[in-house]
């Protein structure tokens, strides 16, 4: 009888095929080259200190079709990025290593065709953002985050986000040293 499997295994396949595993890089298409990362001084005085760390990031387009990845001004050389705090409620501003970006609109987004993997070398800079009285860091500089890309299926600014590919990347931690 083809409805014999007990409840509980019908509902957890159900479950199972609704979630998104953010530890699967066919799904997600994003992951770093490292599973931790130290972020060290580079700039500023006082409580305005800039710290720095490096995240090659691999995006591989595992659908048939091309994608299209954001990015700034038609001819930046990589994409629009997000870091990404993964346990939001340590901080309500996020990762302190999120850029601000101010782009240009375009339809010139970068093609990754299909089976195709594009390699980034990102040069992440935090905290990008304090309170100008107090010094406070808005956002976390340490823990766990991702690496976020814009993924499209067709070219445009902001048009057809991919429901196929994610563009988080693995979750990877960050302390400052």
């Amino acid at each position: 009888m083809p409805w014999s499997l007990p409840i509980t295994r019908v509902t957890a396949l159900l479950l199972g095929a609704c979630t998104l595993d953010l530890t699967d890089p066919a799904r997600t298409g994003l992951a770093t080259d490292r599973a931790s990362y130290v972020a060290r001084y580079e700039s500023g005085q006082g409580p305005y200190r800039q710290f720095a760390f490096t995240v090659v990031a691999r995006f591989t387009n595992h659908t048939a079709g091309t994608l299209y990845l954001g990015r700034c001004y038609p001819d930046s050389p990589h994409p629009i990025y997000g870091v990404e705090l993964v346990d939001a409620s340590r901080s309500s501003w996020g990762s302190a290593f999120g850029p601000a970006w101010a782009c240009v609109g375009h339809d010139e987004q970068i093609a990754v065709a299909a089976g195709e993997t594009r390699v980034d070398t990102l040069l992440l800079r935090g905290p990008n953002g304090w309170d100008g009285r107090t010094g406070e860091v808005f956002g976390a500089m340490d823990g766990a985050m991702r690496l976020v890309y814009h993924v499209q299926e067709c070219r445009g600014d902001g048009a057809c986000p991919s429901a196929r590919l994610d563009g988080r990347s693995n979750a990877f931690t960050v302390r400052v040293d």
